[in-house]
């Protein structure tokens, strides 16, 4: 099974809220959809899920176009930010509520949420109500109401936005786990780049209502190709660069090598580091360069140093490891700095896009 969306697209009145875009969802796998407000991500799963109708393009279910299926015909389940559980119902008939409507036989019924229940870890919660949960089991109850019906695919809108840093952390290993164990894709929506890298198999990063770029979170982190995906994902220090004539990636700091992937045309390009990529000791096929420390900031288990490098006029910043012990340079100090060609990322300028 593969869920296809071919050019769609949304617009209210004369604004453009989504660009037409193309995605397939592939069966079984967290596709995670990240970018911040407004960027169309929530949109697109209000459309898969038939809450909000397309503007252009079609949404494909196993060939089938979805325009005409009402939403509770769906083969989806969608998991709200607020947990949209009926305060008045029991967690037992908050999970069943979805086969109650369908008819269901009342053993076969009891027998389902008991499966789901066991499922997320509440399989002795059937008589509680929702007041007298924790958010993260009352998070639980709404899973196991978006699985009992076994659904093609999961929509989950923000789901975890409302827990506090700690729980939010444990749920996302819940989630995960759930998916792998249940084997039910999962389309997951946030603006937490940290979760989206944790949780996903596929990323969509998305901008002003169009994608920016889709790939593995291990893709996306280490190999940007916007100055939007570059700067929202994580810290990166940019500079400008060029692909010279022979296809070397001419840099403030030398020419090297270009890195794995990036054509060999000339042209303007920016080059992208990850702080913790950068050396305080030599490493082989490595630019260097010595550097003006300007400040270096204690973070626990790891210090951001922040450097002026020769040509470059925005500064750069390494994040090294704290140790007991360790006496860092004061500012004004000069420091060798080493960074490597395979950890250079090439940023296209050609497609830093618009809003």
């Amino acid at each position: 099974m593969a869920l296809q969306l071919e050019a769609l697209s949304k617009s209210y009145g004369t604004v453009e809220v989504l660009r037409p875009i193309d995605l397939e969802i592939k069966d079984g796998e967290f596709l995670t959809l990240l970018g911040p407000s407004g960027s169309g991500k929530t949109t697109i799963l209000r459309m898969i899920g038939g809450f909000t109708q397309p503007s252009g393009g079609r949404i494909l279910l196993d060939g089938q176009d979805l325009a005409r299926v009402p939403t509770n015909k769906r083969p989806f389940n969608t998991v709200f930010q607020d947990y949209a559980l009926f305060p008045h119902m029991s967690v037992a008939k908050n999970v069943g509520y979805g086969l109650s409507i369908r008819r269901m036989p009342k053993d076969e019924i009891a027998r389902a949420v008991q499966e789901a229940l066991d499922t997320v870890g509440l399989g002795s919660f059937h008589d509680r109500s929702p007041a007298e949960l924790s958010g993260g089991q009352r998070q639980r109850v709404a899973l196991a109401r978006a699985i009992v019906c076994r659904p093609r695919i999961v929509l989950l809108d923000e789901p975890l936005s409302a827990l506090d840093a700690a729980l939010r952390r444990q749920m996302q290993g819940f989630l995960k786990d759930l998916q792998r164990q249940i084997g039910t894709t999962f389309l997951f929506v946030t603006h937490d780049q940290q979760e989206a890298l944790t949780m996903s198999d596929r990323m969509v990063v998305m901008n002003v209502g169009s994608v920016e770029q889709i790939g593995s979170p291990k893709d996306i982190y280490y190999r940007p190709r916007t100055r939007f995906v570059a700067s929202f994902i994580g810290d990166n220090n940019l500079c400008e660069a060029d692909i010279d004539a022979d296809g070397r990636l001419v840099t403030p700091m030398g020419a090297t090598a270009r890195p794995d992937g990036v054509e060999a045309a000339p042209r303007r390009v920016l080059m992208a580091v990850r702080p913790e990529l950068i050396s305080l000791s030599p490493r082989d096929n490595a630019l260097e360069t010595e550097a003006e420390v300007l400040s270096v900031e204690f973070a626990g288990a790891g210090s951001d140093m922040t450097l002026r490098l020769p040509g470059i006029e925005t500064p750069f910043t390494a994040r090294i490891t704290s140790e007991p012990g360790q006496t860092p340079p004061a500012p004004g100090a000069r420091q060798s700095i080493w960074i490597r060609r395979d950890d250079i990322a090439v940023v296209e300028k050609a497609a830093e896009q618009a809003p």
